[in-house]
């Protein structure tokens, strides 16, 4: 009875071990003389996945609603003289620990047997087992894989969601939620809670890997884990170089920036860099030696202009042929970026100033760029921003003086010349510093430095500071910080990513619930930029 049972304990330790057996053999059929007959599992190899589990961990992950595909080969060798083996002498059987006989049959004819099965949720050892009966030779290997949990990963705007099912289990302790590092990021010791959502990103991650470890009081020959997935929060694109500014074409679904990298005297890095919004791809990157500041597109969405850097011109952009027409120079001065606004008629009003010295606007046609006129603006003054309206034909611009305060002012255009109307506030109640100006779609509001004006520069309202754009319907609002939503409270929809390697913060929307968000990000000491990140957010 002893060596009986030995031999039982040595027999279990063979089909638990997930290795082959091989040996030379002897038949009894005069025959047939066999040197070796072994099998193997080809697939899935039992170091298939890694797991960060227990300090890492290489086994087999499966998702329990998926199909398994197994597949073995057999390897015979014969002496010289041998009668080979027919595909029906050799027979093939596949099983499990957990759900018995998944096949049995005879290899195909390249002496290799593929299955495809469905698993009950456990943890399995998978056994292949190929036997010469007329000759009482058998092969054998074994795989172990934990089917037992599925998870699910899913992007929701700046956070991954994961959803996974319940163990099945009675030695429950908790679930641990991995993401490519060796400790946890969370623990969850209650057995019904079945989703952890991850927002704990510095800045747009690469994609990360995931897997959700249960925790037992039991012992496993196999880490119980979910099948791992890969997910990176949102929809997310990196750009080489340094993107300034964007605006949204509606009409052909494209993205333009203008590049500006640093140091500026790089060749080759400049120009336009055109993004499909659809497919969230880069679809081309134009006029890569041309140095712009600021760009407008003219209402009807046919043309795109575009104000230099150091030189005084415009270049016009055909956005159904993309050919450019550049119309300048009207003089060079000290680079200072220059902000650019387009009307119905596609006259262009180009904002130039100097440090220490005024600020001034060109005036020429866009349709052959004639320079209409060229309009001083006030002694002292630096330009922030300008926005034309096309509901009442006004141009507001922003303005500060070098010991930062600032105003907003309203202009008429009449005879291809500027005339100030009024400005806010009057002279007794300056604002320190004169943030951008933003116009709403709707061509109603105006927002600026925390206030909402309306067309005659009266407050109607008040905002979070930096206001740089707003959804189609206006219903949302977006600074360099968060998402809003456009009502009294300015209600936080949103929190956009911060750290101290992302600088130059931007967004457009490319419909009511969907918005692309620009991240300039610098080197560690801030003194060089060295890409830009964006990312397509659906809010609703």
């Amino acid at each position: 009875m002893k060596i009986h049972f030995a031999y039982l304990i040595l027999l279990f330790s063979i089909l638990a071990s997930c290795s082959s057996d091989s040996e030379s053999v002897t038949t009894q059929n005069s025959n047939i003389f066999i040197n070796e007959f072994t099998t193997k599992i080809k697939n899935p190899i039992q170091l298939r996945d890694y797991s960060y589990d227990n300090q890492g961990y290489y086994g087999i992950f499966e998702n329990p609603n998926d199909s398994k595909t197994f597949n073995g080969e057999i390897d015979i060798s014969y002496e010289n003289n041998s009668t080979q083996l027919h595909l029906t002498d050799i027979q093939v059987i596949w099983k499990s620990n957990l759900d018995g006989i998944l096949f049995e049959g005879n290899p195909d004819e390249n002496f290799e047997s593929e299955i495809i099965s469905n698993l009950s949720v456990g943890t399995h050892t998978i056994y292949l087992e190929v036997a010469i009966p007329n000759e009482n030779l058998i092969a054998k290997d074994s795989i172990i894989l934990s089917n037992n949990i599925e998870l699910t990963t899913t992007n929701t705007a700046l956070s991954v969601r994961l959803n996974w099912t319940q163990y099945e289990g009675n030695d429950f302790e908790s679930y641990l939620v991995y993401r490519e590092d060796h400790t946890p990021i969370a623990e969850i010791q209650n057995i019904n809670t079945l989703e952890y959502e991850d927002s704990d990103f510095n800045i747009f991650p690469d994609e990360y890997a995931y897997q959700i470890i249960v925790k037992t009081s039991g012992n496993h020959n196999h880490p119980i884990g979910s099948n791992i997935e890969a997910m990176h929060p949102g929809n997310f694109l990196r750009f080489p170089y340094s993107v300034s500014k964007i605006v949204n074409d509606p009409l052909r679904n494209k993205i333009y920036g203008i590049i500006n990298p640093y140091p500026l005297n790089e060749n080759d890095k400049y120009g336009i860099v055109i993004i499909d919004s659809d497919t969230f791809e880069v679809d081309s990157h134009i006029l890569i030696d041309k140095k712009f500041a600021d760009f407008d597109m003219s209402p009807d969405k046919q043309y795109l202009f575009i104000g230099h850097e150091e030189v005084d011109g415009v270049t016009r952009l055909n956005l159904d042929t993309m050919e450019s027409t550049f119309t300048g120079i009207y003089g060079t001065h000290p680079k200072r970026a220059s902000k650019v606004e387009v009307d119905e008629n596609n006259i262009v009003y180009v904002e130039k100033h100097t440090l220490g010295s005024s600020n001034f606007f060109w005036i020429f046609d866009g349709n052959n760029g004639t320079l209409l006129n060229q309009h001083a603006g006030f002694t002292s003054y630096s330009g922030s921003d300008i926005e034309y309206n096309t509901l009442n034909h006004k141009l507001y611009s922003s303005a500060q003086t070098q010991n930062i305060t600032g105003r907003v002012f309203r202009w008429s255009v009449e005879d291809n010349d500027l005339n100030l109307d009024f400005a806010f506030p009057d002279l007794s109640n300056y604002i320190l510093y004169s943030a951008d100006l933003y116009l709403s779609n709707d061509n109603q509001t105006i927002f600026w430095h925390g206030r909402k004006l309306d067309l005659d520069l009266n407050i109607i309202g008040f905002c979070p500071e930096g206001i740089l754009s707003s959804s189609p319907d206006d219903e949302y609002i977006s600074n360099n910080k968060n998402l809003f939503k456009n009502n009294f409270d300015a209600t936080i929809v949103l929190e956009y990513p911060t750290s101290s390697l992302i600088n130059k913060t931007s967004t457009v929307f490319t419909d009511n619930n969907t918005l692309v968000l620009k991240q300039l990000h610098t080197s560690i000491n801030g003194a060089q930029e060295e890409y830009t990140t964006f990312m397509k957010i659906k809010f609703q």
